[in-house]
């Protein structure tokens, strides 16, 4: 089954995985490099990153072009969905009027 994605969403998507941090840090003396990874919890060491993941299910685990992460997008695109950040319906001073 093919699921098409409203215009909006897709354009939400593809900026959410243009802009996810690729962190290029990587350890020289642990030879691992976190460029595998979509988005690593910032400030830690790439031993604590590969901790971090190691306790998330394989198929959860936010790899590059993986299912996981296109499972982190969908849980964030649910968390913070993209009409919770329009501009459109908030008025000066923060209020938020009624929709039209």
């Amino acid at each position: 089954m093919v699921t098409v994605m409203p215009l909006e969403m897709e354009k939400t998507v593809s900026k959410l995985m243009f802009d996810f941090q690729r962190n290029s840090t990587s350890d020289d003396d642990s030879g691992c490099a976190l460029e595998e990874y979509a988005w690593v919890p910032p400030g830690l060491k790439p031993e604590q990153v590969h901790q971090y993941y190691s306790c998330l299910p394989e198929e959860k685990v936010p790899y590059v072009n993986s299912p996981g992460e296109k499972l982190r997008i969908k849980q964030l695109l649910h968390q913070l969905p993209p009409h919770d950040n329009e501009v459109r319906g908030w008025g000066v001073g923060g209020s938020q009027e009624a929709f039209p």
